[in-house]
């Protein structure tokens, strides 16, 4: 609960100070991205998922 003015900041307080990248580091970055980037998921699984399904199954059998 706030009782006094001065306990609310100006939220231009809180706002990111400007930071200065070059074209250099823009460049190192897109490279980065890229090489991280795949197309084949294929070897992935959603386990949260299979999880998911097993319980709800579970659950609709009674368990």
């Amino acid at each position: 609960m706030l009782k006094w003015d001065d306990d609310v900041r100006d939220p231009s307080e809180l706002a990111p100070k400007e930071a200065k990248v070059t074209d250099s580091e823009i460049g190192e970055a897109l490279q980065l991205v890229d090489s991280m980037t795949t197309d084949d998921i294929s070897g992935y699984q959603d386990e949260y998922r299979q999880a998911l399904e097993a319980l709800i199954e579970a659950k609709a059998e009674g368990r």
